[in-house]
């Protein structure tokens, strides 16, 4: 079974980061990155490790889509989905060491 994919509107997404659940000490960084772009538009694809204040740990992959206007990169789309036991995340998002 694939793991629930989730998105939020962008300033859904803003409202979010002020949930206890981030404010209590919630980190991500970032462990790869891959990004296609062609005349304005982007598809980005940034793998990524959480940890929160319980020091629970979490991996997975974020998805935006951008478009270039007005001389920056604006974000219209976040998609994101955690990695499970069954479910891993492709070695080609991850960094190589």
């Amino acid at each position: 079974m694939r793991p629930p994919t989730e998105t939020v509107s962008l300033n859904d997404f803003i409202e979010l980061l002020h949930d206890n659940y981030y404010e209590a000490g919630y980190v991500e960084y970032e462990t790869g990155k891959t990004i296609d772009e062609f005349s304005g538009i982007a598809n980005v694809f940034q793998s990524f490790c959480g940890k929160d204040s319980k020091s629970e740990k979490a991996r997975g992959i974020n998805s935006y889509l951008l478009v270039h206007y007005k001389e920056r990169w604006w974000i219209l789309n976040l998609l994101w989905t955690l990695e499970t036991d069954k479910v891993k995340i492709p070695k080609k998002y991850l960094r190589k060491n």
